[in-house]
């Protein structure tokens, strides 16, 4: 399977925004977002990073015969603590177990940590009944930090808060 890793350009912003939309509505227990709020909206905001070509903002697509099959974002916190947190991960469904979201994951990293002021990329995980998550990104070189409980729409999730240092 031939995939090119690279970040999206202003040119496919809309197809950032089909498939982000699309992760929503598949996948919407791993979101903070909701799909019927993002659907409303004229521009997502990674859809104005896109478009802007910002440096500390961007989103890596995975590209098989230049179809979007699959996105990873990052977004630097600001200057001063020299982090940036990975998020919404996505590989549509019948391109998984491909080692496509591994992938974007090291591409974020790798594009993260060519911006000087980055020396710490975060992220944040809801365990989920028969979740693998956690260990996809402990094989990542993620290590969790923070570890708690939290209650969600009426349920019981563990949430944890991972990070990975630049070597």
């Amino acid at each position: 399977m031939d995939i090119e890793y690279r970040k999206i350009l202003p040119s496919e912003s809309k197809l950032y925004r089909e498939i982000r939309l699309e992760s929503l509505k598949v996948n919407p227990e791993r979101f903070y977002t909701k799909y019927e709020n993002e659907k409303k909206k004229d521009l997502l905001s990674f859809e104005a990073f896109i478009n802007k070509k910002t440096i500390d903002k961007f989103v890596i697509g995975a590209f098989q015969n230049n179809q979007l099959i699959g996105i990873c974002s990052f977004a630097q916190s600001p200057k001063e603590t020299k982090t940036g947190e990975l998020i919404q991960l996505f590989v549509k469904p019948d391109f998984r177990k491909n080692n496509i979201g591994f992938n974007l994951v090291k591409k974020i990293i790798e594009t993260a940590f060519d911006l000087k002021e980055i020396t710490e990329v975060i992220l944040d995980v809801l365990e989920l009944k028969n979740d693998a998550l956690k260990d996809f990104y402990l094989k990542a070189g993620f290590k969790v930090y923070n570890q708690k409980n939290i209650e969600l729409n009426g349920q019981s999730f563990g949430f944890i808060q991972m990070k990975l240092k630049d070597i």
